[in-house]
Parts: structure tokens; sequence; C-alpha cells
């Protein structure tokens, strides 16, 4: 396992928020890849609308060539091409039963977070390689009231280990 660094946003999930939340976040990404142009983006949303709408404004930033969409409506073929390009948007058919290790390789991830079991299965989604110095970067939308809850909680170590 490794090393990520971990920020929360918080957003109105009940109401739908989560995609105008982040296509809000995409200035903040691009100004993270401005920083870093080796990191491999995934985007993990609750619906194909926001996935597909993110897709279009990736495609603008950084080019069609650089964006793959991967859901439940895509074809096999063209998700697994989607899963190799720098920037894949996807809803929870990406959750599960892919590791973005390899060819599929992702450092820094933006997903929403509805439910603690939903925030912990896309946050593992990377951070999985082993590398001894990983700069994973990881923007989590989550429920206004957790947000607030962390914000109240006494503050924790910068790190924290997996146990």
């Amino acid at each position: 396992m490794e090393e990520i660094n971990l920020t929360l946003v918080p957003g109105n999930l009940r109401a739908w928020e989560g995609e105008n939340k982040a296509l809000e976040l995409l200035p903040d990404i691009k100004k993270l890849l401005l920083d870093n142009n080796q990191h491999r983006c995934l985007y993990v949303m609750d619906s194909v609308g926001t996935a597909r709408k993110l897709k279009q404004a990736l495609s603008q930033m950084f080019g069609r060539e650089n964006v793959g969409e991967a859901h439940g409506l895509v074809q096999p073929q063209e998700k697994k091409d989607a899963l190799t390009k720098v920037h894949t948007t996807g809803t929870s058919g990406i959750e599960v039963g892919i590791d973005f290790t390899d060819e599929y390789f992702k450092d820094l991830l933006l997903f929403e977070g509805r439910t603690s079991s939903q925030f912990l299965q896309r946050l593992g989604r990377i951070g999985r390689n082993g590398r001894d110095s990983a700069n994973n970067q990881v923007i989590a939308i989550v429920p206004t009231e957790v947000f607030n809850y962390f914000q109240e909680y006494p503050p924790l170590s910068h790190e924290m280990e997996r146990d």
C-alpha cells in the first residue's frame, strides 16, 4: 500500500450536487497536472450522466485523445481502451474488480463518496502499486454533514497508518 494525500470537499450529494462539485474542481486538477504532468487520473461518479459531462469537460481541457469513459453503457473494448487513457471517467462499474496498476495505473483520483462503504471502495482504487515514493492525490466529494464532522473532530495527525 502507498501513501495518499486525501482532500475532502463538501457537497450536497442527496441533491446530486456531486456533478457540479466535480466540474468546479477541474481547475484544481489542471493545477495538479501542471505541477506533475506524470499524473494519471481517475474520476468515479455516481451517474453515467456525470461521467459523460466530465468526459466532455476534460476533453476540452486536455484533448479528446487523452480522455476515456468506462461504465456499463460502454462497449467492452472501448471500456478497456478508456482505462488506459490519462483521464478515465466512470461509475461504480469500475470500482470493483479493476486494479489501477500496470497499463491502467492511476495516481490522481476524484470521486463521490455518498456512503462509507462507497467511500472506502473508491478510495481503494489507487495506491496499490507498492511504490516507496508515491504521489497519490485523492479528492473526495463527501456529504456536507460528513465534512462538517471532520472539521469539528479533534485534529488528526497528518499521517495515519492503514491499521
